[in-house]
């Protein structure tokens, strides 16, 4: 039987995150744009692309959204109970993040930085 993805631990400069079911990561890396040439010839165009983490994470004493705010060149970490794991350094959090008295004080997370390595 195999296994497949159903849950992912995240990590920020090694301190794991309360993340809820649903965590998403896009690694990033190169897009590729087709481009067709009058000629009939096809190619394509590169363009580098950023990765990017979307997550919500539950609200304890213990969370600082003033600090979360101001992450810059942390260290992220997706570690997919599957086994891949995925790094991100250099990564920053995109949004100023937004508290939800409700459901665990869900706060939505997006986070950025440079192609994710595997590891």
């Amino acid at each position: 039987m195999a296994k497949f993805l159903g849950r992912a631990t995240i990590t920020v400069d090694g301190v794991v995150l309360n993340s809820m079911p649903g965590a998403s990561i896009d690694i990033g890396g190169v897009k590729r744009t087709p481009v067709t040439l009058d000629n009939g010839k096809v190619g394509f165009s590169e363009e580098p692309m950023p990765s990017q983490v979307d997550c919500n994470i539950a609200v304890d004493k213990n969370t600082s959204l003033a600090e979360i705010r101001d992450w810059d060149d942390v260290t992220i970490g997706f570690a997919c109970d599957t086994g891949q794991r995925y790094v991100i350094a250099g990564a920053f959090s995109m949004n100023p993040p937004k508290a939800t008295a409700k459901d665990g004080g869900s706060v939505p997370l997006s986070l950025s930085g440079p192609p994710a390595e595997e590891s």
